[in-house]
């Protein structure tokens, strides 16, 4: 009797402990995938909310050029006026100094011809 009770407790001590490590096996299978999955959507997410902040940080950027360093239109219409000026300035200088140019081996005769069709300022003058 003792042996048939053996036995008997041995098959169901045997079987409880095969459903025990099944239970636990599939828990553990169960658990490294759940993180799996979690470490996944974390990484998808820190990746997304990294481009945002760059996204974000670049918009912040460009406004702020655009604000504090965009030049009103008054400012601008000052410094074309100013590189207008200059320009022309600078062909009425350049242009006096070409007139008190002589090639060497050629006479002064044909340059007021020519400073008469290529200069439109009146303050061209060969003096």
């Amino acid at each position: 009797m003792t042996w048939i009770r053996n036995s008997w407790w041995h098959g169901i001590y045997g079987l409880c402990r095969k459903v025990y490590t099944n239970l636990m096996r599939q828990l553990m299978v169960a658990e490294v995938n759940f993180e799996e999955a979690w470490h996944a959507c974390f990484d998808a997410g820190l990746a997304s909310w990294r481009t945002l902040r760059t996204q974000h940080a670049v918009r912040l950027f460009n406004d702020r050029l655009a604000s504090e360093l965009a030049e009103p239109e008054p400012c601008l219409e000052i410094f074309r006026q100013l590189t207008r000026d200059q320009a022309s300035a600078y062909q009425v200088c350049s242009l006096n100094h070409l007139a008190q140019l002589v090639w060497a081996q050629t006479s002064a005769q044909p340059l007021p011809g020519w400073l008469a069709k290529h200069c439109p300022v009146s303050s061209c003058s060969l003096t």
